[in-house]
């Protein structure tokens, strides 16, 4: 999947995750629908770091 331009993975815990975007940091958890972004799909380790994995896209640290 490539990875949604214009958002960072600021930290994960407690089975969700904070992103950032344009307009703002969100909290977020498996199933949120997030504008611009659509549904968050999941949070998970992928190759080794943590991704938040939406229906447009990867979020990744940065």
């Amino acid at each position: 999947m490539p990875v949604v331009d214009g958002w960072a993975l600021r930290d994960v815990g407690n089975g969700g995750a904070l992103i950032e975007g344009r307009g703002g940091i969100y909290e977020v958890y498996a199933g949120d629908p997030v504008p611009g972004l659509g549904r968050v799909d999941a949070i998970r380790k992928q190759d080794g770091r943590w991704v938040v994995v939406t229906s447009k896209g990867l979020i990744v640290s940065r």
